[in-house]
């Protein structure tokens, strides 16, 4: 993977890959600067897997993707998730619901989501859901609207700019052409 220039998606799902082989996969993603896409659910990874993996976003700013549903990562491989994007500005999308997830690694994925903005969709949920994580998952969800709205008012300011800019250059090749007639 690391030397592969095409490959933009892998997608490894129920293949029982474990922390040893989680960490080998992170090597090369950590190298990588052409995948985009990585879905590596429903498998055995856990915290050691998972800090391996954080220890790759931390290089790596081409992945956009990352699922990690239905594993056995914990309060700390959470943890080194969310500090690995705290320098990470490419993901945008980060899934790992139905892990040993608890309300602490809901409320650290809270606390990254003030910081991080390119974060537009997520979805983690506690093992056991109670009254109280469902409040937890309801803030993050207003987080990540607030990142998806400032996203789309960037994406509308930069396409308003081009267009402007695009007006402006060719009122000044009028004016030129005007000029020299």
């Amino acid at each position: 993977m690391a030397a592969n220039t095409s490959l933009a998606s892998l997608i490894i799902n129920g293949l029982q890959i474990n922390d040893a082989a989680a960490a080998i996969l992170a090597k090369a993603l950590a190298v990588n600067t052409f995948l985009k896409k990585l879905h590596i659910s429903n498998n055995q990874i856990g915290n050691d897997g998972a800090i391996a993996i954080a220890r790759a976003l931390e290089t790596n700013m081409s992945l956009t993707e990352l699922f990690l549903e239905n594993n056995y990562i914990g309060k700390l491989g959470i943890e080194a998730i969310a500090q690995a994007l705290k320098v990470n500005t490419s993901l945008k999308t980060f899934w790992a619901d139905f892990n040993k997830v608890d309300k602490a690694a809901v409320n650290i994925l809270a606390d990254l989501l003030q910081q991080n903005i390119s974060i537009t969709s997520l979805k983690i949920l506690p093992s056991k859901l109670l009254v109280s994580d469902a409040e937890a998952e309801s803030g993050l969800r207003n987080i990540v609207k607030r990142n998806r709205e400032a996203s789309e008012a960037f994406l509308n300011k930069e396409s308003f700019l081009s267009i402007a800019l695009e007006a402006i250059l060719k009122n000044a090749l009028m004016a030129i052409i005007i000029l020299f007639r």
